[in-house]
Formats: structure tokens, C-alpha cells, sequence
């Protein structure tokens, strides 16, 4: 498994984003380089947009899909109280899908080699638990070396294993208010 601590989305084709109701966060579907895609779909019989991450070229190809969430900069880990997302299609493989959180170790307020990226996955063959609550994001946090006092940089739902997976009703919780992603401008 290929675990990026430089990973930074640029935006290719349609940049679409799902912006939280009052919490200020908002999801940005994105890729590394151009053997991947990243975008929201029409899924199934569902009303709303689910999330389609794609790595289409071999795991050894510096190329991931993802999607950052923004307005967590600046919170602490320990202000995480939940991250999910509901697993319609695909598989989990290799450490992915997974969520990576950068903490700013060193306290400089960017992202550089001294700071932690605490990766969280729940990627067990047929397992069906796609979501992390408050301890057990501190203690994944913990157990990574990281202190969840940190001050978060980036936070990411990373695809980096060549396969494809579609994720609906992506969470976040932050200081226990919850945003749920469901398609590109809305969350419900």
C-alpha cells in the first residue's frame, strides 16, 4: 500500500463541492495526477449524488482520487468525533479507502516532514464497519504517535490501491456536529 504524506489535490476535469449547512465544511472531490477520478454520480435508485473514487492505474503509480474536506484547519484532532461514509460499490483493499488526517506536529501551520499523517481504515475482507467515533479516533491517533492536541492541516478520504469504490452519505463530526456529504452543493 502506497501511503502519500505529500498529498496535495489538483483539480481535474468538472471540480464539484458539497458545501455543510452551518458548519462551514465542505467536500472537494480531486486527484493526483490523471490515472484517477474523483467525482460525484447519480447512483443506483438513490435520490442523491453518491462519491466515486477511482485509482484506474497500478498501486505503484504516484496517483490517488480522493477528497478533501475543508474547514477543519485549525481544529485540533481531538475535536473529531466522527468520520464515515457508507460503502455502495467496490471493495476495500490495501489500506484503502481510508481517511488520512495531517496534524501540525511542529506547530508551524504547514504541512512538512516532521508533522503526522494519522491514516484510519477499517479494511477487513467483508467487513462492514466504515466508521470511526471520537475514541476510537484518539486512539488511532494515539497508537500513530500523534497527539490530538495537534492542530489539524488537512483531512482526506484517500483512494490509492488501483481499484474503484462508490462511498454515499460521507460524515464528518466536529465538536460533536455532524455534516453529512451527499452530492455536490448540498449536505443533509
Amino acid at each position: 500500500m502506497m501511503k502519500l504524506r505529500n498529498f496535495f489535490f489538483v483539480a481535474v476535469g468538472l471540480v464539484t463541492v458539497a458545501v455543510a449547512g452551518g458548519t462551514g465544511l465542505k467536500l472537494t472531490p480531486g486527484t493526483v495526477s490523471t490515472g484517477a477520478v474523483a467525482k460525484w454520480i447519480k447512483y443506483g435508485s438513490n435520490t442523491n449524488h453518491a462519491l466515486y473514487l477511482a485509482k484506474n492505474v497500478p498501486t505503484t503509480d504516484y496517483e490517488a482520487a480522493g477528497a478533501d474536506i475543508g474547514g477543519v484547519r485549525g481544529h485540533v484532532g481531538a475535536d473529531l468525533t466522527l468520520l464515515s461514509w457508507v460503502l455502495l460499490d467496490g471493495t476495500r483493499e490495501g489500506g484503502s479507502p481510508r481517511w488520512d488526517i495531517y496534524l501540525d506536529s511542529n506547530g508551524n501551520g504547514q504541512y512538512d516532514i516532521a508533522d503526522k499523517v494519522i491514516f484510519l481504515d477499517h479494511n477487513t475482507a467483508g467487513g462492514d464497519d466504515d466508521s470511526f467515533d471520537a475514541a476510537e479516533i484518539q486512539a488511532q491517533i494515539a497508537a500513530q504517535g500523534g497527539n490530538s492536541g495537534d492542530a489539524i492541516l488537512y483531512l482526506q478520504v484517500i483512494v490509492d490501491v488501483q481499484h474503484a469504490v462508490v462511498l454515499d452519505d460521507v460524515q464528518v463530526g466536529l465538536n460533536g456536529e455532524t455534516t453529512t456529504f451527499s452530492g455536490p452543493g448540498k449536505s443533509d
